[in-house]
C-alpha cells in the first residue's frame, strides 16, 4: 500500500513538472502577422500582430535565442488606435 502511494506521488510530481515546462520554441503562429523584426548576433526581436476579430488586435513582442531557437520572453499588448514599433 505504501509503495503504491510513493509511486503515485512521484508520478504526480513528474507530470506537474512536465506541465510547467518553460522551454518554448520560437515559432510564429499562423494567425500572427509580422510587423517588425530586429536581429543581433545572439537574439532575435520580433513584433507580431494577432487579429482577434471584433475584439481588436494584440501586438506580441517575442525575444528569441537564435543559437538554441528558444523563446526567452513574450509580451502581449492590446492596442486599438496604433501599433507599436521597435526602436533600433
Amino acid at each position: 500500500m505504501l509503495q503504491i502511494g510513493r509511486t503515485s506521488l512521484c508520478l504526480a510530481i513528474f507530470l506537474l513538472l512536465m506541465a510547467c515546462k518553460t522551454d518554448k520554441e520560437c515559432i510564429n503562429n499562423s494567425n500572427e502577422k509580422l510587423l517588425q523584426e530586429y536581429q543581433t548576433n545572439k537574439n532575435n526581436f520580433v513584433l507580431l500582430v494577432s487579429t482577434q476579430g471584433a475584439f481588436g488586435s494584440s501586438v506580441i513582442l517575442k525575444v528569441c535565442d537564435l543559437q538554441n531557437n528558444r523563446l526567452i520572453e513574450e509580451v502581449t499588448l492590446r492596442g486599438e488606435d496604433y501599433l507599436p514599433k521597435i526602436d533600433m
